[in-house]
């Protein structure tokens, strides 16, 4: 969901962990907290692509067990198996939050 940075920030005192994508002067801005973001100003949305650099997509990992940690070249080969699970765990119980590319207008997309 694309929420102000305002908004954004309550969420990040809260103590929720999320991940967030926005632009890169509204990252900066943020909160230390329970969060990884990237860069960007496009999101994909139900009527289109859309350019938002006032505005941060927000997703929470809700109930899902997450914990944040540092790799170095000692164990930078364990991040993807330490990961895998929590991601999978998230992807299967809020995979309702995600949209359905078949609910996306085909033949819209494809007119010209």
């Amino acid at each position: 969901m694309l929420l102000t940075y305002n908004e954004t920030a309550k969420r990040i005192e809260a103590g929720e962990s999320l991940h967030i994508a926005g632009s890169e002067a509204l990252l900066r801005k943020l909160p230390k907290g329970n969060w990884i973001g990237g860069s960007t100003e496009y999101f994909m949305s139900r009527s289109g692509c859309k350019t938002a650099d006032d505005a941060l997509s927000v997703l929470s990992f809700h109930d899902a067990e997450v914990s944040i940690g540092t790799y170095d070249e000692k164990n930078i080969h364990t991040m993807t198996l330490d990961a895998f699970g929590q991601i999978a765990y998230h992807l299967v119980n809020q995979s309702l939050v995600y949209v359905d590319v078949r609910d996306l207008d085909y033949e819209r997309s494809n007119a010209g």
